[in-house]
């Protein structure tokens, strides 16, 4: 039985959001994109995705603070991290992401995120 992994995104970059909603959308994917966590905890509220791929360097709420959410809210939804800051940047704050958590730099490699979302 092949199921369809259920994407839900995170990132203030608006025209970022629109290409990568595409790109995996026509990959098969199904994919809703959140331009800020709260509207993101809207929707955790209706539905659960598979996976959430969060920025980091967000104004509203930070992809650090949305993490302690996740964890204390939603521990079984599985996170990976896309950011245009090398990981090195967040190291003080790495740690508590736990050193299996995907890390996608910008500019994406969207080979290498494929890869990973087909291993789920």
């Amino acid at each position: 039985m092949n199921t369809t992994l259920k994407i839900f995104i995170v990132d203030d970059e608006v025209d970022f959001l629109a290409v990568i909603e595409r790109t995996l959308t026509v990959k098969g994917f199904e994919v809703r994109v959140f331009s800020d966590a709260f509207d993101l905890f809207d929707a955790l509220e209706k539905s659960t995705p598979d996976i959430i791929l969060t920025d980091i360097m967000m104004p509203v709420m930070s992809g650090h603070s949305l993490g302690h959410h996740l964890k204390t809210k939603h521990p079984n939804i599985n996170v990976a991290i896309i950011s245009g800051l090398e990981p090195e940047t967040h190291k003080d704050r790495m740690d508590f992401w736990g050193e299996n958590t995907p890390y996608f730099q910008k500019p994406l490699d969207m080979d290498a995120l494929l890869k990973y979302l087909k291993s789920l």
